[in-house]
């Protein structure tokens, strides 16, 4: 719903995301997003009330995490027990979601990235591309840019995918239409994902 336009739910909708959609707004964000002052103070406490639930995964599926940099953006390799039939392992390149603003790649960049790793068999990078009030469009673009700039040298593109979830997504899309218009090559697979909390 927005000033003029009712947009209806998709016809492609499961009958239970219709249903969900079919609730109303969120009551987490009924007041509408934090002020953009706020935002230092939330990250630091979703860190730290996370941790357990970040610790937790990375045990029930028994993965190593790494933190690094990566074309000069700090991240976190999460890398499966798992061996890979075909030599090198395939990598993705996680963008998480929240809002733009929150969207840390420790905690919820490895909550997304953990079970991925553990299940596919591949490399999960996660990473802390650039975000609100510290940063504005393209900035993240960029960042996503340059990790996947760094991630060519040592991975055809073909062996590379991308993937993000709600904000992440978009990030996904951005960065797939910024590769195309910087000329690089096309990443092997991509996923624009959303999600209901």
């Amino acid at each position: 719903e927005v000033p003029g336009y009712s947009l209806p739910p998709s016809v492609y909708l499961s009958p239970a995301a219709l249903e969900i959609a079919q609730r109303g707004p969120d009551p987490l964000f009924a007041g509408g997003p934090p002020p953009l002052a706020a935002v230092p103070q939330i990250r630091v406490a979703m860190r730290q009330n996370m941790a357990p639930k970040v610790e937790a995964l990375r045990q029930q599926y028994g993965v190593e995490v790494i933190e690094t940099t990566v074309g000069g953006i700090h991240g976190y390799w999460v890398k499966s027990n798992r061996q890979s039939a075909s030599g090198a392992r395939p990598v993705l390149l996680n963008l998480s979601g929240g809002g733009f603003t929150i969207g840390q790649a420790n905690p919820l960049g490895l909550i997304e990235a953990i079970p991925v790793a553990a299940t596919t068999g591949y490399d999960v990078l996660t990473i802390d591309y650039a975000q609100a009030p510290e940063a504005v469009f393209p900035a993240a673009s960029d960042d996503v840019t340059a990790v996947y700039r760094a991630l060519l040298q040592s991975h055809s593109p073909g062996r590379i995918g991308i993937y993000g979830c709600s904000a992440g997504g978009l990030s996904t899309a951005q960065a797939l239409a910024r590769f195309q218009r910087d000329g690089l090559p096309t990443p092997g697979a991509a996923a624009v994902l959303s999600k209901n909390v």
